[in-house]
């Protein structure tokens, strides 16, 4: 009898793992474009972007909405995490994610960053930072928020909109499907401050592809 017992415990057992439902999930991938411009000015102080290094410490994503003017009590979901230097232009990743409706991002990147450019017929390094360099230091990690209202900061501990034109639309994840977002970077040039004897002090503007925004996210199925 105990046999029969055992027997029958260990059938219904495979029977129900058998029906049991799978983990659902879709595939988020992210990169990077640095997007240039055919024309190459001739002006002493313009030059082209070629590249940025930069350390692109964490990507999560939320379902839940931000308000301006409230704090960050969102629940966030972490989708990368890093801390390695490496290129915009090289940089990419994929993660695995829950089936659902992300309506907000959250993007932390290293404050000093260096820009590669086409200097004297050579390349050369710039420093940039993202936040004020007295205020935030260079390894601090600043956060940026990202939705389909633009581009906020939370710097001051409320949410406030900073760049309303850099807009991003829902990400929409689906069981096995994969959603591909793209960070179009549109500042192809620098202006730079530069010395009598040629030398680099600073950036003193960006120059941007005409008919475009400094950044544009594009969210393709």
């Amino acid at each position: 009898m105990r046999t029969k017992i055992l027997l029958f415990l260990l059938v219904s057992v495979l029977f129900i793992s058998c029906f049991k439902p799978e983990v659902q999930s879709g595939t988020l991938t992210f990169r990077s474009v640095l997007n240039e411009d055919l024309f190459k000015s001739s002006l002493l102080d313009t030059v082209v972007i070629k590249d940025l290094f930069w350390r692109f410490a964490s990507f999560e994503v939320s379902t839940e909405r931000i308000i301006e003017g409230a704090p960050d009590t969102l629940e966030w979901i972490s989708v990368f995490s890093d801390t390695n230097e490496s290129r915009l232009s090289e940089f990419q990743f994929e993660a695995e994610l829950p089936p659902g409706t992300y309506r907000s991002l959250r993007l932390a990147i290293r404050n000093r960053n260096w820009w590669e450019l086409e200097y004297n017929d050579s390349l050369v390094l710039v420093e940039d930072w993202n936040r004020d360099s007295v205020k935030y230091l260079a390894e601090n990690t600043p956060y940026s928020y990202h939705n389909f209202q633009g581009c906020w900061y939370c710097d001051d501990g409320t949410f406030l909109n900073v760049a309303p034109q850099e807009t991003i639309s829902d990400i929409v994840i689906t069981n096995g499907d994969i959603v591909d977002v793209v960070m179009n970077w549109n500042m192809y040039k620098l202006v730079l401050d530069i010395d009598n004897m040629g030398n680099i002090r600073k950036i003193k503007d960006w120059i941007i592809r005409p008919g475009h925004d400094m950044i544009e996210w594009d969210v393709q199925y």
